[in-house]
């Protein structure tokens, strides 16, 4: 039975064209995903494993059939491979140098672009101990070597703006350190549950907090600490806008609701940390621009399927409706002393990645190298410890 059904039409044509199939589906796959962002559902789907099957056909019958029959020739052999494949090198070779060729775009789609590929950070002095202090714990010290005078503990938004704390360090002549941990709120005693998080990453977590709260008297030259994190993230429980299915569920302190959870967990670490180091600081979440990220943005003004206006607007948010997202993290800080960052994007009106010919968002929550540096000078008063603790 099998051999019948295997001797049909319909699995000898599949199988006379798996092998030019293997290789078109892939980039059909790739090309059409990225090109429309997302399937409009099945039958879209058909349409590209038709469009595969046909390009598989196509060059079964004209590349890969006349190439089995060709006589065995050595230098045609050679030149019918060689030809193809060093112009696909060299093209592929142009591109990686050309970063892409961004410039066949015009000003305002780079700006997209450049913001996409302006996330990535240096992390090579980073380091995680095996044993005695932070043992477990990935530690990245900014700034000159010796002894931190500043700790900046927070998730990945420390990440956002490592570049330009970094270039505030330097300025200053001041050794910091940098303790991360995506997702993961710098608040001592407070627990998570995260929906796109593993239970396993959650609990790293936890332990993580717990290592610190332990080894955290070692850093016995720390005058300063500064704590980032989503705080949005933290009081609202989900994302907004393009990440609004991400959810998060803080625990701790016996309170029943994430936003009572972060005013608790402040109000508990705050003072220990003041204990320790007596100065520290928060630093304002940089606000959300719901409907923007810059991949996305580059992609469709790029493939002509939005507007320079219409990206403006995924680009901006009315501050109105930007500081009522931030409210209940605002009201958790109660007297904390908060370092500003909202005039830096904002208008009192409106707030716009969008900054002169650049983009300062990588996505709707975080900011890239270039405006990270470009907001480095308001860190100096940190790390020059000229900061107050009111």
């Amino acid at each position: 039975m099998v051999n019948g059904v295997l001797s049909m039409r319909g699995p000898v044509f599949l199988g006379k064209i798996s092998y030019s199939l293997y290789l078109w589906h892939w980039p059909v796959f790739v090309l059409s995903y990225y090109w429309r962002g997302s399937y409009a559902g099945w039958w879209e789907a058909l349409v590209w494993i038709c469009v595969s099957v046909a390009l598989a056909w196509w060059s079964w019958r004209y590349v890969e059939t006349p190439f089995r029959r060709m006589e065995p020739r050595g230098w045609a052999v050679l030149g019918a491979l060689a030809l193809p494949s060093a112009t696909a090198l060299g093209f592929g070779a142009l591109a990686y140098v050309k970063d892409g060729l961004p410039t066949r775009f015009d000003l305002k789609t780079q700006s997209h672009i450049q913001a996409s590929g302006d996330f990535l950070q240096d992390f090579s002095r980073c380091y995680v101990p095996h044993e005695g202090a932070f043992g477990g714990v990935e530690l990245c010290p900014i700034g000159p070597e010796g002894a931190p005078q500043v700790l900046i503990w927070g998730d990945s938004h420390v990440r956002a703006f490592k570049e330009g704390l970094e270039q505030a360090a330097w300025e200053a002549a001041t050794p910091a350190l940098i303790i991360w941990h995506a997702g993961c709120a710098p608040l001592f005693g407070v627990r998570k549950t995260e929906s796109y998080a593993t239970p396993a990453q959650d609990e790293a977590c936890t332990s993580d907090k717990a290592v610190i709260a332990r080894d955290i008297a070692t850093l016995e030259a720390v005058r300063d600490v500064l704590l980032v994190g989503r705080w949005s993230y933290y009081a609202s429980g989900r994302g907004v806008g393009l990440d609004a299915e991400n959810t998060i569920t803080l625990e701790g302190y016996g309170k029943s609701d994430n936003a009572a959870v972060l005013r608790a967990g402040l109000a508990a670490s705050l003072p220990v940390l003041q204990a320790q180091f007596g100065r520290v600081h928060v630093l304002e979440q940089m606000p959300e621009l719901p409907r923007y990220d810059s991949r996305e943005a580059a992609r469709l003004l790029a493939h002509g399927r939005a507007s320079e206006d219409d990206i403006a607007a995924r680009s901006t948010v009315m501050r109105a409706k930007a500081e009522a997202r931030y409210a209940q993290a605002r009201e958790a800080m109660g007297a904390a002393p908060v370092i500003k960052m909202w005039d830096a994007v904002c208008t009192s009106e409106t707030c716009s990645a969008l900054q002169g010919t650049a983009s300062w968002y990588f996505d709707n929550n975080h900011i890239t190298n270039t405006a990270a540096k470009a907001m480095a000078a308001r860190f100096s008063p940190l790390f020059e410890g000229r900061l107050s603790n009111e």
